[in-house]
C-alpha cells in the first residue's frame, strides 16, 4: 500500500484537539497502520513511491526541525520587520536559492529548510553561519510544528513539509540518475525519470543534486499566484516560534563564534528600527543572552572560513557590511 501525503493530512486532521506527546503517537501509529513505515527504501523503486516517501517523512523528525541561521534573523522572525508581521516565517522564492536549480520549481513556489538529526552540521555553521558572531540553530519541537501545521487546514496558502532526495548523474552518462536518501542510494526503475519531471512540477522540489546531501534537507513549501513579491512570502509562524522563545534551552545552540556582545548590538539596531516592539518579548530576547545557553560543541575547536578569508582580512569593515546588508 502506498501513503499518500493527502491521506495523512486528513487523518491528522480530523483530531484537531491533539497535543504534545498523544499528537506524536498518533502521527506513528497511523504511519505504521498504513505501511508507510513498514515499507522500507527499497534499494528500487518507481518515481511516485519515492516521491510519496519523501512526502510522508516530511512530517516524521521526532528530534525536532533544526534550522541554521543568524541571531539578527531570529529577533526579526519575533519582533517583525516593516514588511513582517512579528512571529511570522518568511519563505523565499526557488528562483532566489542559492542552489540555481531550485528556479526550476516554479516562479509561484517558495519554501524554507530545515535540517534534521540532532548532531551538529559543521558544514552548515559554516555556510550559513553570517555574521559568524550570530550564528544560532533553532530547534523546533515536532508536537509544536505538527499541531501548527493542523491549524493551518482552513488556511491559505496551503503548506506543504518534505523530505529531499539528492540525485548524482556521472558526467558522460545517460542512464538516468539513482537518488540518495537516509545514507540509501535509490535507483527509479524508470527511463528518463529525471529528465520526465518538467519546471513547476510538485516533484521538483522534492530532489537535490547530491552535492548538498550532508544537509539532510526537509523543505516547508507554499505556491502562491497572488502574493508574488521579491521579498518572500509571510505566512503566520507563531506557535513554533512561542515555543522556541519559551524553553531557549532546550531549543536554541550558539555557533562556534558566537558573541553575545555583537548578538546586544544587533538587537539594539533592530530596535531602533522596530519601535513598537513588544517589551516583554524584548525582554525575553535580552535575558536570553544572559542565561546558560548551549554552545556548540563545535566552540573553540575550528575556525570559520571568513577567518581563512584573504580578501576580509584585507578589507574587513567593508565585507562585514556587505554581509550584514544581506541579512
Amino acid at each position: 500500500m502506498i501513503l499518500k501525503r493527502e491521506d495523512l493530512e486528513r487523518e491528522l486532521r480530523k483530531e484537531p484537539t491533539l497535543r504534545g506527546s498523544a499528537l506524536k503517537k498518533r502521527l506513528k501509529a497511523y504511519l505504521s497502520d498504513a505501511g508507510a513505515r513498514s515499507r522500507d527504501i527499497d534499494k528500487e523503486m518507481t518515481l511516485d513511491a519515492l516521491c510519496n516517501l519523501l512526502e510522508l517523512r516530511g512530517l516524521e523528525h521526532s528530534a525536532g526541525f533544526y534550522h541554521y541561521t543568524s541571531w539578527s534573523s531570529f529577533c526579526k522572525m519575533i519582533l517583525g520587520t516593516k514588511d513582517v508581521k512579528p512571529y511570522q516565517l518568511l519563505l523565499k522564492s526557488a528562483c532566489k536559492m542559492n542552489d540555481a536549480d531550485d528556479k526550476h520549481c516554479g516562479r509561484d513556489v517558495y519554501f524554507t529548510s530545515f535540517s534534521y538529526g540532532e548532531d551538529e552540521n559543521l558544514a552548515m555553521w559554516q555556510i550559513y553561519g553570517k555574521p559568524k558572531e550570530e550564528t544560532i540553530r533553532i530547534r523546533f519541537p515536532q508536537s509544536k510544528i505538527l499541531s501548527w501545521f493542523i491549524g493551518r487546514s482552513a488556511k491559505k496558502p496551503e503548506v506543504h513539509f518534505s523530505d529531499v532526495g539528492y540525485y548524482c548523474r556521472r558526467n558522460g552518462e545517460d542512464k538516468a540518475p539513482v537518488v540518495y536518501y537516509r545514507s540509501k542510494k535509490v535507483k527509479i526503475d524508470e527511463f528518463g525519470w529525471f529528465d520526465s519531471i518538467r519546471d513547476g512540477d510538485p516533484k521538483r522540489i522534492l530532489f537535490k543534486r547530491s552535492g548538498w546531501l550532508y544537509e539532510k534537507e526537509m523543505r516547508l513549501s507554499a505556491r502562491s499566484q497572488d502574493q508574488r513579491t521579491d521579498k518572500g512570502l509571510a505566512i503566520d509562524f507563531r506557535r513554533p516560534l512561542e515555543a522556541v522563545l519559551a524553553d531557549p534551552l532546550e531549543n536554541i545552540t550558539f555557533g562556534p563564534w558566537f558573541d553575545r556582545d555583537e548578538a546586544r548590538k544587533a538587537l539594539s539596531k533592530i530596535l531602533v528600527s522596530n519601535p513598537k516592539a513588544d517589551p516583554a518579548t524584548i525582554e525575553k530576547l535580552e535575558e536570553m543572552l544572559n542565561i546558560t545557553v548551549i554552545d556548540s560543541v563545535y566552540r573553540g575547536t575550528v575556525r570559520s572560513l571568513c577567518d581563512e578569508c584573504e580578501y576580509r582580512c584585507e578589507y574587513k569593515s567593508t565585507c562585514e557590511k556587505k554581509v550584514r546588508k544581506t541579512k
